[in-house]
C-alpha cells in the first residue's frame, strides 16, 4: 500500500523515501497480494540524477514513521538506505555495504600501488646515484649532514646546514689552521704535497655529462690528466680468478632488486661483463677495468704517473661475516703488483684485518694499511676502532690457517674514517711511525676537517676541489711565514 505522503514502505519496515532533491513526479504502482501484515505489495521507482533504484513496498504507518526517522538520520550522514533483506543493512546504506564488501580488495590495490611507487622511486635513486647526482642534491637541501656518527665533533653546536655553510666558506677562502701551516713548513712548502689527495675511482672537475662512471679506465684517465698524484683501485676477485676494479655497490645497480646484495665473487668475468653492458634500470654500460690495467695506466701516465696507488681489497664475505676468498685475493693481488712493477708506490689496505696481515706475510716488501673506524656496530665489535693494533692475536680470534696477526702491526699506514679522526689519534699514529690517511671526505665539512688536522693523505670522490683547497692553504701558509720571517728565503 502507499502512505498518505506518497512513500513506499516494505513489509520489513525498510523505508525507501524520495530524496528531497528528487523530481516531484513519482510513479507508484500498488499490486495485490497477501503478506504477513495483510498489506498490499507494489513497486516504487524514483530517479535522482543517474542513480535509480527499485523496491518492494508495503508497510504499516507506524513502521513508516520509524523508517522516516532513520531516513532523516541517513540524509544527515550522507548514506542512502536500501532494503536488502535485513534492517541492519538498510541502516548502514548502500555505500557502506559496498565498502564493507570491497575492503579486502581495496587494501590489496593500495599495497600494489604503493609497491609500484616504491619501485619507481628506487629506480630513480639508482639512476641518480649512477650519475653522481645524489650528493649535490642532498647538499642543496641540507639533508646530508649530521646523520653519521662522528659528524657531531666536526659540526659542533651549529645545525647541519649552518655548519656546512661555514665549512664551505672556510674551504673556499682557504683559511689554514696552525696545524696545517706547521705541517706544510716541515714538509718543505709543498715540495712533497701533503695532504696527498687520492681520487676514489672518479674525478669531479668535469661536467656531469662528461664525467666517466666510477672505477672505469676513463675515470682514472680523467683524474690523471688533471694531475692527481694518488688513486685508489678497488680489487675484487671473480669466481674464475679475475681481478676486476668493481665495488659491490656498482655491481648491485645492474642487478634485480632481490639480488642487489650479491658480490663479485659470485660471478665469472664474462657474466659481469654481460651484466654491466647496460639495460638494467636504464643505466649506461659500465666498462669494467681489470686491476692490472688500472694500475698500469696510473703508474705509467704521461705526466709521470702517481706517487701512490692504493689497492683496496674487497674480500668476499659469507654468512656471519666469514671471509671466503681472502687467501686467494691476496695471492692474486700480490702477483699483479709484481707484474705491473709497483715497487714502493703501491699500498694495499682493506677493512679485513686478516687480508692485511696475510698480505704482509706473503710479501714483506708490499706496503699495507689497516682500517680504523667506529661508526658501525660491527666495527666496534671487531675492534676496528682501536688505532694501534696488531701487536698480538685479537681477543676472540684464532690463528686460523697459520695467520700471523702481528703482521698487521707492521703496516705502514693507518686508514682512518674521517669522523673518527682527531688530533690525539693523529699524534698516536705518528708516534708509532705510521702515516694516517683519512677516508672518504666528500663534502666541505669533512674536507675542511682533514685539512685542518693535516693528515698524510685524504681519499675523496672530489679530488679537484680538495686539491684546490689544499693548494690555496699552502700558498697562504707560505705568505704568512714570509711575513713573519722576512729574512728567510722560504
Amino acid at each position: 500500500m502507499a502512505s498518505r505522503r506518497g512513500h513506499a514502505l516494505s513489509p520489513a519496515g525498510a523505508y525507501l523515501a524520495r530524496p528531497p532533491s528528487a523530481p516531484q513526479h513519482t510513479t507508484h504502482t500498488a499490486g495485490g497480494g497477501d503478506n504477513a501484515g495483510g498489506q498490499g505489495q507494489g513497486t516504487g521507482t524514483w530517479v535522482q540524477g543517474a542513480l535509480e533504484w527499485t523496491g518492494v513496498v508495503g508497510a504499516s504507518p507506524a513502521k513508516a514513521n520509524k523508517a522516516r526517522q532513520r531516513k532523516d538520520s541517513d540524509d544527515v550522514s550522507g548514506t542512502l538506505p536500501l532494503h536488502h533483506g535485513s534492517a541492519a543493512r538498510n541502516d548502514r546504506g548502500i555505500f557502506a555495504w559496498r565498502k564493507r564488501r570491497g575492503g579486502a580488495s581495496s587494501r590489496v590495490r593500495t599495497i600494489l600501488i604503493l609497491g609500484a611507487f616504491a619501485a619507481a622511486a628506487l629506480n630513480v635513486y639508482l639512476v641518480l646515484r649512477g650519475l653522481g647526482a645524489i650528493e649535490p642534491i642532498l647538499r642543496a637541501v641540507g639533508w646530508d649532514k649530521g646523520a653519521r656518527t662522528g659528524d657531531a665533533d666536526i659540526l659542533g653546536d651549529d645545525t647541519p646546514k649552518q655548519a656546512e655553510r661555514k665549512a664551505e666558506d672556510r674551504l673556499d677562502k682557504g683559511e689554514p689552521s696552525d696545524a696545517f701551516c706547521t705541517g706544510a713548513r716541515l714538509r718543505g712548502w709543498g715540495a712533497r704535497p701533503a695532504p696527498l689527495v687520492c681520487a676514489h675511482g672518479t674525478f669531479d672537475n668535469v661536467t656531469l655529462e662528461e664525467r666517466a662512471q666510477p672505477n672505469t679506465l676513463l675515470a682514472f684517465q680523467q683524474a690523471l690528466d688533471a694531475g692527481v698524484s694518488c688513486v685508489e683501485v678497488d680489487a675484487a676477485r671473480t669466481i674464475d680468478g679475475e681481478l676486476l676494479v668493481l665495488h659491490r655497490r656498482e655491481l648491485g645497480r645492474y642487478l634485480p632488486a632481490d639480488e642487489m646484495r650479491r658480490q663479485v665473487c659470485e660471478f665469472t668475468k664474462r657474466e659481469i661483463m654481460d651484466l654491466t653492458r647496460g639495460g638494467a634500470h636504464n643505466l649506461p654500460p659500465l666498462n669494467v677495468a681489470t686491476v692490472y690495467d688500472a694500475l698500469h695506466l696510473s703508474l705509467s701516465h704521461r705526466l709521470g704517473g702517481v706517487s701512490r696507488a692504493i689497492v683496496d681489497l674487497k674480500v668476499c664475505e659469507g654468512d656471519n661475516g666469514i671471509e671466503l676468498d681472502a687467501r686467494e685475493l691476496v695471492r692474486d693481488v700480490v702477483l699483479t703488483l709484481r707484474r705491473v712493477g709497483c715497487g714502493s708506490r703501491c699500498l694495499v689496505w682493506a677493512k679485513s684485518d686478516e687480508a692485511v696481515a696475510r698480505t704482509k706475510s706473503v710479501d714483506d716488501l708490499t706496503q699495507t694499511g689497516y682500517v680504523v673506524m667506529n661508526h658501525t656496530a660491527s666495527s666496534l665489535s671487531t675492534g676496528h676502532d682501536v688505532t694501534i693494533r696488531g701487536m698480538a692475536v685479537p681477543e676472540g680470534h684464532t690463528n686460523q690457517r697459520g695467520l700471523d696477526w702481528t703482521q698487521l702491526g707492521r703496516s705502514e699506514v693507518v686508514a682512518m674514517y674521517y669522523g673518527t679522526l682527531d688530533a690525539a689519534r693523529l699524534a698516536e699514529v705518528h708516534r708509532h711511525g705510521k702515516e694516517l690517511y683519512a677516508w672518504v671526505a666528500n663534502d666541505a665539512p669533512s674536507m675542511t676537517h682533514c685539512l685542518d688536522q693535516f693528515v698524510d693523505g685524504v681519499v675523496t670522490n672530489h679530488p679537484a676541489r680538495l686539491m684546490a683547497a689544499r693548494d690555496i692553504r699552502l700558498a697562504a701558509c707560505r705568505a704568512r711565514y714570509r711575513a713573519n720571517t722576512p729574512d728567510d728565503g722560504g
